[in-house]
């Protein structure tokens, strides 16, 4: 594998997770509530990783103290926003600092050792293992949740735990490894390194996307089923209403006796106004006819 072809796989590096950014920034208008929000984190991750992508095949052209820190930084912000993301869709809070420590951690570092010396093992090693605790984190909190679309969520929880185990083997070729002067080396570390970036976005992008419309799915059928269930109260109670003999009243379902207008107003939408018929007319004011004065 020459150069020229490692720089070109950077290259599709960059157009994929773009792609896939975009896909998401487009379903998350179709989307509504927490689903919309989810979508939204997800597609703004995957655009930064395009763009850390981005830097790196423009990596020789533009300064290291940019390149580097910049690209890994954007690398590793992906899984930390997919991270609010889910947390978005599992109607969860992680604090935004958790996030942002690792996004600090990591410039630190990657400037550190880009000031110090060209250590790329030392970086790369780095790298892979922050992204191999992201990914472990997000695994073990989507095999964790309860709710929503648990088939789509154990998937994409697999597909995360073995992005993180390449990311783990990445970290130990790196320190067991030779030493490498840059990215676009032949080496088991660069092709680890850009396998993953090719085949981990596509294989999260559909899990996230299946889990969030296999949840709004679950929750359209959950709100037909209330509806059903109300209706079916409404109909039941319209069939079946014991009133009294006497005074009218009628017991509502928790056994106390409400007047007509407060029963009917509290299991539908109508409204009373009050008036008086002929009959009860003729019977509480004798001699009364309406529209005629009586001399």
């Amino acid at each position: 594998m020459q150069n020229l072809d490692v720089r070109t796989l950077s290259l599709v590096s960059t157009i994929i997770p773009a792609v896939i950014g975009i896909v998401f920034a487009t379903a998350a208008l179709g989307f509504a509530g927490r689903s919309r929000h989810a979508a939204g984190w997800w597609a703004f991750g995957f655009l930064l990783q395009a763009i850390g992508f981005l830097f790196i095949y423009l990596r020789g052209s533009i300064p290291d103290l940019l390149s580097i820190p910049l690209a890994n930084t954007l690398i590793i912000a992906e899984p930390v926003t997919v991270l609010w993301g889910i947390d978005r869709y599992s109607e969860t809070r992680l604090h935004p600092a958790f996030g942002l420590a690792w996004l600090a951690a990591t410039v630190v570092f990657v400037m550190a050792v880009t000031c110090g010396q060209p250590a790329f093992n030392m970086r790369a090693f780095a790298v892979s293992m922050i992204l191999l605790a992201i990914n472990t984190i997000i695994g073990i909190k989507l095999l964790a949740l309860r709710s929503g679309a648990l088939a789509p969520q154990r998937v994409t929880a697999i597909i995360f735990l073995a992005s993180a185990a390449s990311m783990a083997v990445r970290a130990g070729v790196s320190i067991a490894g030779p030493a490498q002067s840059s990215l676009f080396v032949s080496s088991l570390s660069s092709i680890i390194a850009f396998v993953n970036a090719f085949i981990a976005p596509i294989c999260i992008g559909v899990g996230l996307l299946s889990m969030v419309t296999r949840k709004m799915q679950i929750e359209r059928e959950d709100a037909i089923r209330d509806l059903e269930s109300a209706l079916g109260t409404v109909n039941t109670l319209s069939g079946l209403l014991p009133i009294c003999a006497s005074c009218k009243r009628i017991r509502d379902e928790d056994g106390r006796w409400d007047e007509v207008e407060v029963y009917v107003r509290g299991h539908s939408k109508a409204q009373f106004s009050h008036s008086i018929c002929p009959d009860c007319a003729a019977r509480l004011y004798p001699g009364y006819t309406p529209g005629r004065t009586k001399n």
